[in-house]
């Protein structure tokens, strides 16, 4: 059995990795990127999250980068 994103009958998976916040007008680009799909399409949406040592290094990067 094969799904059909355009039969109203299902979902569609949309996977967002993004560097930082989106903001609104982020949001409705992406939408008007599936508008077409008459599936429900569900978001899942990925922010990487910061640790003190992954912030910590890239705070170092530039000076080791200048060297």
């Amino acid at each position: 059995m094969s799904d059909n994103i355009n039969d109203g009958v299902g979902t569609y998976d949309v996977v967002l990795l993004v560097e930082a916040a989106m903001s609104k007008g982020d949001a409705t680009q992406v939408r008007s990127l599936h508008s077409d799909i008459e599936d429900r399409v569900v978001y899942h949406v990925l922010l990487p999250r910061r640790t003190p040592r992954r912030a910590s290094r890239r705070r170092s990067a530039p000076s080791a980068r200048a060297t």
